[in-house]
């Protein structure tokens, strides 16, 4: 029972990962059509779209970054106000 319950949940994640990456690829290939690669040749119209796709790829690691700061800010306690000692 737990061979069928461990084989279930690896045919599942292995599923959940192929979609990502079919997703993935599907956008990829939007970004390079968006950026001029449609039926190019020329060597300079592959390279922009190249690098367009490259360029959009950093985008989920900038959302990341900008979550994980924000979610520091909330996670981290606060140091406590200095007492002032004022007479």
């Amino acid at each position: 029972r737990l061979a069928y319950a461990s084989f279930l949940l690896n045919a599942v994640s292995f599923a959940i990962g192929s979609s990502y990456v079919g997703f993935g690829a599907a956008i990829a290939g939007v970004v390079a059509s968006t950026a001029g690669l449609g039926a190019a040749t020329d060597p300079q119209a592959v390279g922009h779209a190249v690098t367009m796709v490259y360029l959009f790829c950093w985008v989920p690691f900038g959302l990341a970054a900008v979550f994980m700061f924000r979610f520091i800010r909330f996670a981290l306690p606060r140091p406590a106000p200095a007492p002032s000692f004022t007479d």
